[in-house]
């Protein structure tokens, strides 16, 4: 698939940083990622199919703070 991004991909902030880790399928964001602050401490965590967040997924406010977040096909659950 050329020029598509496959595997599991490390993405970093201009200074170096860990900003996010997770898998590609034909260039889509599938599967289980994790996003950091800039910091390096977590601030979301779940899954996405074909490039979409589905399901339930983690995240975290600066403070350490975490809440659960239901997530169906790219929409945050009310």
């Amino acid at each position: 698939l050329k020029g598509k991004r496959i595997g599991t991909w490390k993405h970093f902030y201009d200074d170096g940083r860990l900003l996010a880790e997770g898998p590609y399928v034909e260039g889509l964001k599938h599967g289980r990622w994790l996003f950091h602050y800039g910091q390096g401490t977590p601030r979301a965590e779940g899954k996405f199919v074909s490039d979409v967040r589905q399901g339930l997924w983690r995240e975290w406010d600066r403070n350490g703070v975490e809440k659960e977040i239901e997530w169906v096909d790219g929409k945050r659950k009310a």
